[in-house]
């Protein structure tokens, strides 16, 4: 389907994107990293590759990734193999490795398969090295350092006979880490020149400079050539490298493309695309992104610098995820693509709906987690700068202002970084606190009341620590072992409470399978549950017997990237935040089955379920958004706070969140309570009568109930509007209670006035003499139409005199009530109401 998009013209710039030449031999991870490498490998020459954008996270210390490279999935490995730069040890399953620099770019020369160099054992077969044949590169981050992002990215190349004359090859990029969006960045390699000799470069017959100058190895090759170009200086399109020795020249293409920038890319978001280095006159006819084909009646036309900007505007109903843009341009005519990402909408919503407390308090950059403790009622907070600093805050849990803090200690003997503080559990039975040390691979235990250091774990007590949770009923501590590669197996890390020492590691299988992440406590089940970054499944361990399954989570697509993670148990609802689906999985907590999928903001890292309200919450770190959402899985809410980075209950109705924008900030959410006015009862307060709840005015929408009372104490089964007054209530005092519920706030009672029960007045009336009155006959009085449930007595009289003894319903007529006038009174008598005495009219008594 194509839908025309409006054409704008605001002049807004943002996030960059990488447009990819078609032709290029290069991939792109996961989250935009980059990977070139040539389409031709000669046979004995090294393979040379480059990338950009390869920086490990935060929690991975930055600086750049260390990359492995294998060849065709394949266990081939060098003799001797390569070895981790990170901890020195040799990895026999890559060829090659590869460690980024600080800005994530990187080039490297892997020496071609020979029986000189590859390890026998690993499967190595020379035939299948000889020329003609077809391989890849497969480049994958995650494992080698801890902490860092999973990448993967393949290279396709063929191998053919070497050149009888030099040859080079080109890539082109744009921008980099720190550089300015429109830099080009072209990357040279050869073979056939003179071994050691200089060379000079021109670009299109014009001279250019190496801002990298490579080195000519001793078999004639060189790589890691590199020519730096500023924004406009070198325009897209197709360019002649030339690379010459004095002795030796070889030619070579190379297209470079547009550069561009995007003031955002959510779905019902309108924006501007900035197209930078294009050919001064240039043309764009058309632009599509994904299903949506924006109207360009209007050229738009690039300046003599090379911009040109489009005026954009996704709909909110567009498709979410990756999608393909496509850019047509004339004057020269060119087809360029990019692979961009379309995220929920970041558009606020509902903030009247939820009271917001921000720390007054300047709080250190690089907020991480944060927790309740009760026993304290404390909040305690962590922060984790990139390479320096790190602080754990004690706050107080209203205001959010700095009750105490702590930095954490460098570890004697150790001169590695700080041991600074990430992930933060409370244990209210000790009066501790628990942190990560994801630097460090470590734990850490601090009291709670004046954070005073209990007990510092050693380095590699738990690798890749991430999040930690005690368990009353078992008195254990469970951490995570967050590793976010594929490679090695994941597990969970047991400790006692009382002791302090580590019991064992729950292991969870293969990281492939399954590496955990977030860890969330079910109380009532005595379960932890942890979700997998690398698989679509939930799992569960036994606090008691540290048992380990998993349920698969049929709505988590493949590659979604799971990390937090929450339950109700209640409801038996599990809460799944998923970063690359931008979103939240609602499941059924025991089978798994799918009960929504709600689209929350640019990378949903964590959530967290107020078991009190019953609202979920959901951090998005990508974006602008704390979403919140019904137990069930409607949106509620988008509540303005930029890069969360955790959201946790206190279990009593009130949500704490921190982020990692500036300034940095600890919040506390809670939602506002429905509005309403004071009932009034409505009515006669007398037994016999019935009294009417008057609830008065409350929010639109709030479902209303009812409680009456007496005395203050509820009243079994009188839960209506309309409450009938019994006999039981004569003297006292009732009132009613109505109470407003509404989804996405906290009920809300109000209670009435009190009105004193009167003496109810019985309904009666005049009471009739059946029979026929005559002398041997047998009269009956008849009390008619009474309040249900009355008794009745009767006295009989004869010409106005009480017959003694005369007290039945009914009366036989002796000779002596001959030309007697008879009548009968009927007197009713119930509880808490007032006795009535009615009397019939006469009948005359006949012989």
């Amino acid at each position: 389907m194509v839908r025309a998009g409006a054409l704008l013209t605001a002049t807004a710039l943002g996030a960059v994107g990488m447009v990819l030449p078609a032709e290029a031999s290069t991939g792109t991870a996961n989250d935009g990293a980059t990977a070139t490498g040539p389409d031709t490998v000669v046979v004995g020459q090294s393979i040379h590759l480059e990338g950009e954008g390869w920086v490990a996270p935060a929690a991975a210390g930055g600086g750049g990734s260390v990359i492995g490279v294998k060849l065709d999935d394949s266990n081939l490995t060098t003799q001797p193999p390569p070895t981790n730069p990170v901890n020195n040890q040799p990895v026999t399953i890559v060829w090659g490795l590869v460690k980024a620099d600080s800005d994530g770019s990187w080039t490297a020369d892997l020496p071609f398969p020979t029986t000189a160099n590859a390890d026998p054992a690993s499967g190595f077969d020379a035939s299948s090295w000889v020329a003609g044949t077809s391989h890849n590169v497969r480049l994958l981050t995650g494992s080698l350092l801890p902490g860092d992002q999973p990448r993967t990215v393949s290279l396709p190349f063929q191998v053919v006979q070497a050149a009888a004359n030099a040859t080079v090859a080109a890539t082109a990029s744009n921008g980099g880490r720190g550089a300015d969006p429109a830099q080009v960045n072209l990357s040279v390699s050869g073979q056939g020149f003179t071994p050691a000799a200089s060379t000079t470069v021109t670009v299109d017959a014009t001279a250019a400079t190496w801002s990298t100058a490579p080195t000519v190895a001793a078999d004639g090759t060189f790589s890691g050539g590199r020519i730096v170009y500023a924004p406009g200086a070198l325009r897209a399109g197709s360019h002649t490298v030339s690379v010459s020795d004095g002795t030796h020249t070889a030619d070579t293409t190379v297209s470079t493309t547009p550069a561009l920038s995007w003031s955002g890319l959510t779905a019902g978001s309108d924006g501007v695309l900035t197209l930078a280095n294009l050919p001064t006159g240039a043309t764009l006819p058309a632009l599509s992104l994904g299903d949506v084909q924006f109207d360009l009646s209007s050229a738009t036309t690039a300046d003599d610098g090379g911009k040109a900007t489009v005026g954009y505007s996704i709909p909110s109903d567009a498709a979410l995820g990756t999608q393909t843009l496509t850019i047509t341009q004339a004057n020269p005519s060119a087809t360029y693509t990019a692979s961009v990402k379309i995220s929920p909408s970041s558009a606020t919503f509902g903030e009247d709906d939820y009271t917001v407390v921000t720390s007054p308090d300047a709080l250190q950059q690089g907020l991480y987690q944060s927790a309740y403790g009760a026993k304290t009622d404390s909040v305690f907070a962590t922060s984790a700068n990139v390479t320096t600093t790190s602080t754990i805050y004690k706050l107080d849990p209203d205001t959010l202002a700095v009750r105490d803090s702590v930095v954490p200690a460098y570890v004697s003997g150790d001169s590695g970084p700080l041991y600074a503080a990430y992930g933060v559990g409370v244990d209210d039975v000790h009066g501790y606190v628990w942190v990560t040390q994801t630097r460090q691979n470590s734990v850490a235990v601090y009291r709670q009341d004046d954070l005073s250091l209990v007990k510092q774990f050693p380095a590699s007590t738990v690798s890749h620590s991430r999040d930690v949770i005690y368990d009353p009923a078992t008195d254990r501590v469970f951490v995570s072992s967050a590793s976010e590669g594929s490679s090695g197996d994941g597990y969970v890390s047991v400790f006692d409470g009382s002791s302090l020492e580590k019991i064992t590691d729950v292991q969870t299988g293969p990281r492939t399978g399954f590496s955990p992440m977030s860890l969330t406590l079910d109380p009532k089940t005595d379960t932890v549950y942890t979700v997998s970054s690398t698989s679509s499944k939930l799992g569960r361990i036994d606090a008691k017997t540290l048992g380990f399954s998993t349920v698969d989570l049929a709505g988590l697509p493949a590659g979604a990237r799971a990390s937090g993670v929450a339950v109700d148990p209640v409801g038996k609802r599990v809460y799944v935040a998923s970063q690359n689906v931008d979103g939240l999985l609602v499941a059924n907590l025991t089978s798994g089955a799918t009960i929504a999928t709600v689209p929350t903001g640019a990378g949903a890292l964590n959530v967290a379920f107020d078991p009190v309200n019953k609202l979920v919450y959901v951090a998005n770190f990508g974006g602008t958004t704390i979403s919140v959402a019904s137990a069930t899985g409607t949106l509620l809410a988008n509540l303005p706070f930029a890069r969360p980075n955790h959201v946790a209950a206190n279990g009593k109705g009130a949500v704490y969140a921190v982020n990692k924008d500036t300034p940095n900030t600890v919040i506390r959410i809670t939602p506002v309570g429905v509005n309403g006015t004071t009932p009034q009862i409505s009515g006669t307060p007398a037994v016999g009568r019935k009294l009417t709840a008057v609830p008065g005015t409350w929010t639109p929408g709030t479902k209303l109930s009812y409680q009456w009372q007496r005395n203050g104490t509820a009243i079994k089964g009188a839960t209506k509007k309309v409450y009938p007054v019994v006999a039981a209530d004569k003297g006292k005092q009732l009132t009613v209670t109505v109470t407003g519920t509404l989804k996405g706030h906290p009920s809300v009672s109000l209670t009435s006035d009190a009105v004193t029960v009167g003496t109810g007045k019985l309904a009666s009336s005049k009471p009739t003499i059946a029979g026929t009155p005559k002398v041997g006959k047998t009269l009956t009085a008849v009390p008619g139409s009474w309040t249900a449930g009355t008794a009745f007595s009767y006295t009989w009289y004869a010409n106005g005199k009480l017959l003694n003894g005369q007290t039945a319903k009914t009366l036989r007529l002796p000779a002596s009530l001959a030309g007697k006038k008879v009548a009968v009174k009927v007197t009713g008598v119930l509880k808490g109401y007032t006795t009535v005495t009615r009397t019939s009219a006469v009948v005359v008594v006949k012989r």
